[in-house]
């Protein structure tokens, strides 16, 4: 028994393609840098395909720049192109991929050591980008203290505003805890949830460490406008000047 097999046709590889070209019927070409190409004799049913990886392809007049797949064909006395732009670069970050799903994740810095003084004092300033934040998102903030010193206890903040500097007294005010004296990591933590325009957050006015766990009373329902761009303030007071404080960095996200 024997095999005929007709290879005329087959192409083991692409092309690769770096200037102008005649293109031949049933072939596939990489274009890696400038090229245009030449319409082979029209075949009915026939034509070519390229993939342009690198530069601009010139195709029946058009241009198609990187990432690019064109398949150009010949059929009832006319040529045609069918072509696709692949967004993805082959070289996306986990933040081009969050991006696209509606995610972020912003990180919130080491502060300065806060010591010497009893007034109210920003640790941290955090920029959420108008957007960013969707319907029905859970948000999670989370930004550890470190305390030194025991003569008196600490008052912890968060502020959430579209202003650009921080708001006095508790304006603005979404998350607020107390720590005694004797305390020296304060893992502060909340995790609230977007819905129709409200933050729902536990608890704005009463002390507490984080939403882990069940409480007796009712969450606040605070109106933010997701569309402007918002600012997360974390605030610190320190009882004792000879005590101090520092945040130990942290981040925002939503899932």
């Amino acid at each position: 028994m024997s095999l005929d097999i007709n290879l005329t046709n087959v192409q083991a590889e692409p092309i690769v393609v770096s200037s102008n070209t005649n293109a031949v019927n049933d072939r596939n070409y990489t274009v890696v840098a400038n090229a245009t190409f030449t319409d082979p004799s029209p075949v009915e049913g026939k034509g070519f395909k390229v993939f342009v990886r690198n530069g601009t392809a010139v195709i029946g007049g058009t241009s198609y720049v990187a990432n690019s797949l064109v398949f150009r064909i010949f059929h009832s006395g006319a040529w045609q192109n069918f072509a696709t732009q692949n967004t993805n670069t082959g070289d996306e970050t986990k933040a081009s991929i969050e991006s696209k799903l509606g995610l972020f994740h912003i990180g919130i810095p080491t502060s300065a050591i806060l010591t010497g003084t009893t007034a109210p004092t920003q640790l941290a300033k955090i920029e959420i980008p108008a957007n960013s934040i969707n319907l029905q998102d859970s948000i999670r903030i989370y930004s550890p203290l470190i305390k030194a010193g025991s003569a008196g206890g600490i008052v912890f903040n968060y502020k959430l505003s579209t202003l650009s500097t921080m708001p006095s007294g508790t304006t603005d005010r979404i998350a607020t805890f107390t720590c005694g004296s004797n305390n020296f990591w304060i893992p502060m933590h909340r995790n609230p949830s977007y819905s129709a325009g409200n933050l729902i957050i536990l608890l704005s006015s009463v002390n507490v460490l984080n939403d882990l766990s069940v409480n007796t009373v009712a969450p606040s329902v605070i109106a933010i406008d997701r569309t402007v761009t918002q600012y997360l303030y974390i605030e610190a007071t320190l009882n004792n000047s000879g005590d101090s404080v520092y945040l130990s960095g942290g981040q925002i996200t939503n899932m």
